[in-house]
């Protein structure tokens, strides 16, 4: 299925893996602030290729890459999932 943030970053997810109980392990790592669950999560559900394609979309004019909009980006994409399941 295909995701796009509210940024205009778009990928090809697989729903099984959105529904999956990793996703729910991964999203509860989050929550307790497991910092390391992010990258799992976001490698998880993007591969390695679309993991690099966010980081890219995500980097800022000083070449950083800014955690917070990191973290809007999986919202959106959660987001992005549901609208399109209803």
């Amino acid at each position: 299925m295909k995701v796009t943030t509210k940024t205009g970053f778009s990928w090809d997810i697989d729903k099984e893996k959105l529904d999956s109980w990793e996703v729910v392990e991964f999203l509860s790592d989050v929550e307790d602030n497991q910092i390391s669950a992010y990258k799992k999560l976001f490698m998880f559900l993007l591969g390695k290729k679309g993991y690099e394609e966010l980081k890219k979309h995500c980097r800022g004019k000083k070449n950083y890459i800014n955690a917070k909009r990191m973290d809007a980006e999986l919202r959106d994409m959660i987001a992005s999932a549901k609208e399109v399941k209803n």
